[in-house]
């Protein structure tokens, strides 16, 4: 819901469709790989 609520329609929905969900031992319901998939879209970070 984070998403749809921070993103216009068309990029939140997107980013949903794209990502994995988040399978951690902290995982709340309904959340989503967020690192992955800015790996995926942006590459590796040396951050």
């Amino acid at each position: 819901e984070e998403l749809r609520r921070e993103l216009p329609p068309d990029q939140g929905e997107y980013c949903i469709a794209r990502m994995a969900p988040y399978q951690g031992p902290d995982a709340v319901p309904g959340a989503l790989e967020y690192k992955s998939f800015s790996t995926a879209l942006y590459g590796e970070s040396d951050l």
